[in-house]
């Protein structure tokens, strides 16, 4: 896998953190994201920072500004094997128990 096809798998999986409520993975994700497009000289394409805005934005919203901005200095600052462990932690890492979360299985549930 070329540098730049995982920079665009981890963009997707940011914004699966997102929505499994991992707020701090995802900006660490988004982070290293960030580091490896410079690193390349490869900005990310108009439709694809349509799509990951709003997930970083969230994500965002979601911790502490201090926090936030910790989690995306750690990301910009790992090694892509590091980066690529962590995509897979979220990928197999059950969703956090939200509010959203948790009405989702209630109504599942029938309870």
């Amino acid at each position: 896998m070329s540098r730049w096809h995982l920079a665009h798998a981890m963009e997707a999986i940011v914004e699966v953190a997102v929505a499994k409520g991992h707020p701090e993975s995802a900006l660490q994700l988004a982070g290293a994201v960030a580091a490896l497009r410079e690193s390349l000289r490869t900005p990310i394409w108009p439709t694809e920072r349509a799509r990951l805005d709003p997930a970083v934005a969230n994500a965002r919203q979601s911790l502490p500004a201090a926090a936030a901005a910790a989690a995306w200095s750690r990301g910009a600052t790992t090694p892509a094997s590091q980066c690529v462990t962590l995509a897979f932690d979220v990928l197999l890492r059950a969703p956090a128990r939200t509010p959203m979360v948790a009405d989702l299985q209630q109504e599942r549930d029938g309870t």
